[in-house]
């Protein structure tokens, strides 16, 4: 099985391609039992309607939460490794702006693709 589960802020807007893919990129942080906080950046993968979104609503600081799976590939001699999205939720946003009206607004949106996190509390 390969799945991954990261839950990080993007590091800048989304590139999206004409062709309807993209990419940006994920900082996550973990302590090292001596206290050290560790940053690592891993290269984020999204397609069709996934992409969609990712260009219309994250901006670089949004909390973001990806499933999907690990990809490496090869070119020119050096290995890259890439998340391959299957689900995204958006948790946050740096600031509050349009774009938050938005996502309130807009009913078309799939749950399994992008939630609104105060709306997903059970009680």
């Amino acid at each position: 099985m390969n799945k991954v589960i990261l839950m990080g802020r993007a590091g800048a807007d989304p590139e999206i391609t004409k062709n309807g893919t993209g990419s940006f990129s994920l900082a996550t942080s973990f302590k090292k039992s001596n206290g050290e906080e560790v940053t690592e950046w891993h290269r984020i993968k999204v397609f069709g309607k996934t992409a969609e979104i990712a260009d219309r609503y994250i901006r670089k600081g949004a909390r973001v939460l990806i499933e999907g799976r690990i990809q490496t590939q090869k070119w020119e001699d050096k290995y890259y490794t890439d998340i391959i999205v299957d689900r995204l939720e958006i948790v946050d946003f740096p600031q509050k702006s349009e774009v938050d009206e938005q996502i309130v607004n807009e009913p078309s949106l799939q749950s399994d693709t992008l939630s609104d996190p105060l709306t997903d509390i059970p009680f």
